[in-house]
């Protein structure tokens, strides 16, 4: 069950049991560095293809149809030098879903028809990312490189680059079949099973089911390269799509893929990247001129290839940094003098060791599916004996190869981005990339300047290596203590503070988690952003605190909620306590310098200006913000920011704490006392006048009268978006906790059935959009449920058309289901809610969702695993005939239509004709609409 407070929602199911999913991934060795040059985007499209149906299964759906209907999922990912695709599913099934996945690499179809669908399809996945900064500007460094660089070169392949394939060869399918059998060889695939059975059953099932995987010699490409990938000295100015300035220092390397024990590349991202006294940053940020650094080497084998490691700063600038681009430069160089001068210092190197070392022996584990992907890749990468260890590896001390690598970091062979909004596109000097349109200008840097940045004539006092890290934990014991308690139970509660405890006895790790949600005093709009602002700043004056504790494996973050203020420290207990005083020194007493306020003040309305930038994030925010009452738009939070100053934050910050309570959960690795301690020193700072249960604000949400359905139009922020976005909600009702366990796992229930179908029809054979998917929805205590797509083809209206008329025509689909095929899907969500959670931090993000809605339903999972024993196929179909089916007596609809850019006029046309008979009402005024309407009972 999604939960709104972010607008983004995402699905979020735990459990505690006897099972977990099993999982597989193959992972083969070729990728869009192999694409030929006149089917750009062909390994790509292969990738999609393999899902397609195969000889042994023709049906296209089989494979994820089979997966759905026994608690699985898959995916597949395409990168320069691998292709991977992973599945996970109920362990019980593992057999016959590897049986369905091993055709892809036996016997795939790649069926013309659907090879003429699946192109549209790419084009779809490459037009969601058109308005993506970071795609653009990696598209941007593959056009710019050298010719014969294996980064010359479009990757993602869209519906113009396979087209001219379709048009160039008379048939495409053909160009697949031979790129297939040349590259999908068992000499170049790593397979990855996961499951409950022996080692030799599992041994048994791959050695059955792979065994015809065609052999072949031909070895992995490997695509090594010596001298310049761009030209020298050049500067580029890049358009911004989102609100931002960022300056991109890129370095390319040599391969380092043999130095993994070593990472001396992992030492200098270290140093340069770190945000304590006397680093870069600060120094920055003591100017005004930065908010953000990062330095180093990315995972995924753009940045991590045989053709070289590409090493890159990355500065998020203020609008003052963003006139200072040399100065910064020059700064960033004069720190690398430093390095120079220092010598590689091995101490650093240990305190590295040190924290990889312990992370990996206290790793937390990660979902199946995405475990198997990392070491079928790593199968490529590493020896055999450390395919799990080598991407923590940090054993050998090399200080020559660190300098070696130092040495690269030159003015000379040095690529500038200056990727920025303030950008003038009518330049007559502008050209524009051929796939992604980004527009750009190229300028030299002058040969003065160059020289200068080479030869830094002094350091400047402030910059100097990191200090010792007193964060890094060495106690890892683990604690026992008389408590037998299987659920959180309430150790502290008076009218301040009310605190859960749970002491960990699953997990045996070091670890504990304590998150606290800190009522205040927010009322209104004006409080909302001064809030905000106050957590901006607060972070801002801790960041070297937190920096320095997040390296040694403790994090914490301060996030301003409604009525609310979220406070969480977790990762290794030793010092968890040290950390949450220091935090705490600055709740109250901080007094923001105007300077600071400034910077704070920018980030804020950057971030609301960002905000609804992505069409998918608009229509849930929209969605939540007509639902709620007291949310406001980000245009209504930017005029009341322009009226705000330092000294309104600093007179704020009193009135903020004048009256407070603290409702804690610590899960973990801590005693009572432990958890007491950590939370009374929150209390005591922040709780002067306790604020009583009744005087607490209330969250209230919008019900939408039953029969009833509603449609809000807005076109897209960024005026270029071509995505456009149809989000069709359905209101079920109040939660009332224990009681509404029925109404939940209705709603589970039916999106276990439907997703698939719903997926397939949109998605797969209607091709309506990229993005297509259904779940549901937790607001503020208001159960819902919501089907969704993004299309960059069609608008909001037909969209919206098309989902109803798959929710009319999904009373067959569910007349026609097997009891089989239902027992199957009833007894998969059964297993789904009684998985044990993975770790310690899933578990403590299931309670602490429990404790924020004031549910306490800590056991809810059993409790509806339960309940699902006796639901009917009946059930579920009356329940989607009242909720969601037209004309069902309990159905209320909001349905949100964002409308990309191409559609502008119809969107006009569609507002036109609210006088006119339409299946909805619009509504057009937000805060009109929520004034008339009726609202549920308050929401703790």
């Amino acid at each position: 069950m999604a939960r709104d407070e972010v607008p983004e929602d995402g699905k979020k199911r735990g459990g505690m049991a006897q099972a977990k999913k099993a999982a597989a991934a193959m992972c083969v060795s070729v990728g869009s560095f192999s694409d030929p040059k006149d089917a750009e985007g062909l390994a790509h499209f292969l990738e999609h293809m393999l899902f397609m149906g195969s000889s042994k299964f023709p049906d296209e759906n089989e494979y994820a149809g089979f997966l759905a209907e026994h608690g699985g999922s898959s995916n597949a990912f395409t990168e320069m030098e691998y292709t991977c695709y992973h599945f996970d599913v109920n362990h019980m099934y593992l057999k016959p879903a590897l049986e369905r996945f091993s055709q892809f690499f036996i016997s795939p179809l790649i069926k013309g028809d659907s090879v003429e669908r699946e192109v549209q399809a790419v084009d779809s996945e490459f037009v969601q990312a058109l308005q993506n900064d970071g795609c653009r500007l990696n598209q941007l460094k593959c056009h710019t490189a050298d010719l014969l660089h294996p980064y010359n070169r479009f990757s993602w392949g869209n519906a113009k680059s396979l087209g001219e394939a379709i048009t160039k060869c008379t048939d495409i399918r053909q160009k697949l079949i031979e790129f297939y059998k040349q590259h999908y060889l068992a000499n170049r695939m790593k397979l990855v099973v996961l499951g409950g059975e022996p080692l030799a059953t599992l041994k048994e099932w791959v050695t059955e089911l792979f065994e015809d995987i065609p052999e072949g010699s031909s070895k992995p490409q490997r695509f090594s390269w010596n001298g310049p990938v761009w030209p020298a000295g050049k500067i580029y100015h890049v358009e911004s799509v989102k609100d931002q300035h960022r300056l991109i220092l890129s370095w390319v390397m040599p391969c380092l893929h043999t130095e993994y024990l070593k990472k001396p590349h992992d030492y200098l991202s270290h140093i340069i990247g770190h945000e304590g006294k006397g680093s870069l940053l600060q120094f920055l940020k003591a100017n005004g001129w930065a908010t953000d650094l990062a330095a180093g080497v990315s995972e995924d084998d753009f940045e991590k290839s045989t053709a070289g490691y590409l090493f890159s700063v990355c500065i998020n600038l203020t609008v003052s940094g963003l006139g200072k681009i040399h100065e910064i430069v020059g700064n960033f160089f004069e720190f690398v003098k430093l390095l120079r001068d220092s010598k590689p210092q091995e101490w650093i190197f240990e305190e590295l060791h040190a924290v990889s070392a312990m992370d990996f022996r206290f790793v937390e584990e990660e979902p199946a599916d995405d475990y198997v992907s990392t070491l079928a890749k790593n199968m490529h990468l590493f020896p055999e004996h450390h395919v799990i260890y080598g991407d923590y590896a940090h054993d050998q001390w090399d200080p020559k190869l660190a300098e070696e690598l130092l040495n690269y970091l030159s003015p000379m062979t040095m690529r500038v981005d200056i990727v920025t909004k303030s950008f003038n596109k009518d330049a007559p000097d502008v050209v524009f990339e051929p796939w992604f349109g980004t527009p750009y200008v190229v300028n030299e840097a002058p040969k003065d300047l160059l020289n200068g940045w080479l030869n830094p004539l002094a350091v400047n006092d402030a910059l100097h290596l990191p200090a010792v890290n007193e964060f890094i934990s060495r106690d890892f014991s683990i604690k026992s203590a008389d408590d037998s308690n299987v659920l959180p139970v309430v150790i502290a509660e008076d009218s301040s503070v009310k605190v859960w405890h749970k002491l960990d006895r699953t997990f045996q790790t070091p670890r504990a988690n304590v998150f606290m949600k800190l009522s205040c005093r927010m009322d209104g709009l004006r409080s909302e952003v001064l809030t905000s602002l106050y957590t901006l700043l607060l972070k801002d004056a801790l960041n070297e605190t937190i920096y320095m504790a997040t390296v040694a494996g403790l994090s914490s973050s301060v996030v301003a909620n409604i009525h609310n203020i979220e406070f969480k420290v977790h990762g290794y207990n030793e010092k968890l306590g040290v950390l949450a005083q220091q935090i705490c020194q600055l709740l109250k007493a901080l007094v923001p310098a105007n300077d600071r306020f400034e910077v704070a003040k920018e980030q804020y309305e950057r971030l609301c200006r960002n905000a609804r930038v992505k069409p998918m994030t608009h229509s849930a925010a929209l969605r939540v913000q007509i639902l709620r009452m007291g949310s406001w738009s980000e245009e209504e939070r930017l005029a009341c920011l322009s009226t705000l100053s330092a000294e309104d934050v600093r007179n704020f910050i009193p009135q903020l704490f004048r009256e407070a309570h603290v409702e804690a959960l610590c899960h973990g690795n801590l005693t009572k006392e432990e958890a007491l301690d950590i939370v009374n020193v929150v209390k005591s700072t922040v709780v002067t006048v306790p604020m009583l249960e009744e005087t607490m604000p209330k969250i209230r949400i919008v019900k939408i009268p039953s029969q009833t359905d509603f449609a809000y139009n807005v076109p897209v922020v960024n005026p270029l978006e071509e995505n456009s976005v149809a989000e069709l909600y359905f209101q079920m009702g109040l939660d009332l906790g224990a009681e509404s366990v029925r109404e939940h796992i209705l709603g589970d229930l039916f999106e276990q059935m439907v997703y698939e179908p719903f997926f397939n029809q949109l998605r797969t054979i209607e091709q309506l959009g990229y993005r297509v998917d259904c779940g549901t929805r937790y607001t503020y205590g208001v159960l819902g449920f919501c089907f969704r797509i993004m299309s960059s083809k069609y608008s909001p209206t037909h969209i919206h058309k098309r989902i109803e008329d798959f929710i009319d025509k999904l009373q067959k689909t569910l007349d026609d289901m097997s009891e089989e095929a239902f027992d199957n899907y009833k007894n998969c969500l059964i297993a789904e809610k009684m998985e044990k959670d993975k770790c310690l931090s899933e578990e403590t993000d299931r309670h602490w969702g429990h404790v924020l809605d004031q549910r306490y339903l800590f056991d809810a999972h059993e409790k509806e695993a339960v309940a699902l024993k006796d639901i009917k196929k009946e059930d579920v179909v009356e329940w989607y005939k009242q909720h969601i089916r037209a004309g069902g007596s309990m159905r209320r609809s909001l349905c949100i239509h964002v409308w990309g850019c191409q559609f502008k006029d119809e969107m006009q046309k569609n507002k036109n004709k609210r006088n006119k008979r339409t299946p909805y009402r619009l509504i057009e005024d937000i805060d009109e609409f929520k004034n008339k309407a009726e609202l549920y009972p308050p929401f703790p």
